[in-house]
């Protein structure tokens, strides 16, 4: 990460104090700056989510009355931009294919913690991505319209022609 850049905040789902050190240490080990809020149940995760604007969320598969298929469900509802990594010592294969099915960007597996950077890193790069393209899809649909505007209310003729001279665009004042 840039050095200059503020701390990625990360919301953290874990009731594990000692994993919660774990993948502490694992971003920090990757040289990932991160301001983590760490709770450790439904109420705290979903009073977390409502309140703060989160950079990634991070959650273990096994929580005590609440697991992760459910928590990723409220981070769809509640915070569907943000990247959502599981970290889990007891997630299988085909629930963890389920899981990146149902919108979660990516897991690790805990005695794999090495792996956590390059995650963390791919899912913030895949997040950058998708915004400049909404960014880039919005900017698009504005010139269309402007373009429309102008060339629907010009009384002078607009054509526009290819490379060989065939139209392309004829304006309605044709």
């Amino acid at each position: 990460m840039d050095l200059s850049s503020p701390p990625l905040r990360v919301l953290h789902l874990e009731d594990n104090p000692r994993d919660a050190d774990f993948v502490r240490h694992g971003l920090e080990r990757e040289g990932i700056s991160a301001e983590i809020t760490r709770v450790v149940d439904r109420p705290s995760y979903v009073a977390a989510l409502e309140k703060g604007a989160y950079g990634l969320i991070i959650t273990d598969y096994t929580i005590p009355g609440f697991d992760g298929s459910s928590a990723l469900a409220l981070a769809r509802e509640k915070a569907p931009a943000t990247p959502f990594i599981f970290v889990s010592g007891t997630i299988g294969e085909e629930v963890a294919v389920e899981t990146l099915k149902n919108g979660a960007t990516n897991y690790v597996l805990k005695h794999r913690i090495e792996r956590l950077g390059p995650a963390v890193r791919g899912a913030l790069q895949e997040t950058c991505e998708r915004e400049n393209l909404r960014c880039a899809e919005r900017d698009l649909r504005e010139k269309v319209e402007l373009f429309r505007g102008i060339s629907e209310n010009v009384t002078d003729l607009v054509a526009v022609l290819d490379l060989a001279g065939r139209r392309l665009y004829t304006s309605p004042s044709y």
